[in-house]
């Protein structure tokens, strides 16, 4: 099996702050608000940088400025970066959005054995979150959307329109920002897991990452034990040796 080197680790975390920089110089250009999400997030407050093993980095938006963010980053990334989502790369069969960049390639552990014609690029993940009122019935509610989506999803029926149909209806249920709302994401990364309080992440706060001033909730506490509800603070990677999600990377010279 490949194993992923600490030397390749720390080029890819490079270029991963490069990716980050392009994502902040859009959103402040146009006023969107994001946050730094899932392991980034847990390395930035342990560490004030990456867990030295992980190979990703999240970032989070509020659906209302992940859309307007989509629209702008076709257009505005550099060469050399590339807005991926099914729209922008037919080939590629997933929901989520990624920026990729050319100066490697990340076969995931997942792409294995697999004849993959989409861009594989090193990449940073991007997800839309979106509010619900509390309750048992609305937290119910997506959990049941939640499945459907998954089910028609390319894991398993692979059925598109259906799927679109689920996430769209998903999607009108949100509800405006407030102080008595719930965050979850939405119908494109169906994940109940992220169920965290939206008065714990605005108004955003701000961390070191590395050599970047990154923006986070503002109750990251409670984000962080809502998303590793065992515990953050003795959370580490279950195989230290291996990165989680890359079987190999392969760097450009």
């Amino acid at each position: 099996m490949a194993k992923v080197s600490r030397e390749t680790l720390k080029k890819t975390h490079l270029i991963m702050i490069d990716v980050l920089g392009e994502v902040d110089k859009i959103c402040k250009k146009h006023n969107l608000r994001y946050w730094i999400d899932g392991g980034a997030l847990l390395g930035a407050v342990k560490y004030q940088g990456f867990v030295k093993w992980d190979d990703d980095l999240d970032i989070a938006f509020p659906i209302e400025d992940y859309e307007k963010f989509c629209a702008f980053a076709k257009e505005e990334l550099p060469e050399g970066m590339f807005f991926q989502h099914r729209t922008t790369d037919t080939t590629f069969p997933y929901d989520c959005a990624k920026i990729r960049d050319d100066r490697g390639i990340m076969i995931e552990n997942h792409e294995i054995g697999k004849d993959v014609k989409y861009n594989q690029g090193l990449f940073v993940d991007i997800y839309p979150v979106l509010t619900i009122k509390r309750g048992i019935f609305h937290r119910g509610l997506h959990i049941g959307l939640f499945l459907i989506i998954k089910l028609f999803s390319y894991k398993y029926l692979n059925m598109i329109k259906i799927r679109d149909f689920f996430v769209s209806l998903s999607e009108k249920f949100h509800s405006k920002w407030g102080k008595n709302s719930k965050v979850i994401r939405s119908g494109n990364h169906p994940t109940i897991r992220f169920y965290v309080n939206e008065s714990s992440i605005f108004p955003l706060s701000q961390t070191k990452f590395e050599n970047k001033i990154v923006p986070i909730p503002n109750d990251v506490n409670h984000y962080l034990n809502s998303l590793f509800p065992k515990g953050y603070k003795n959370r580490l990677p279950k195989n230290a040796k291996k990165a989680p999600h890359a079987f190999e990377i392969k760097l450009k010279d």
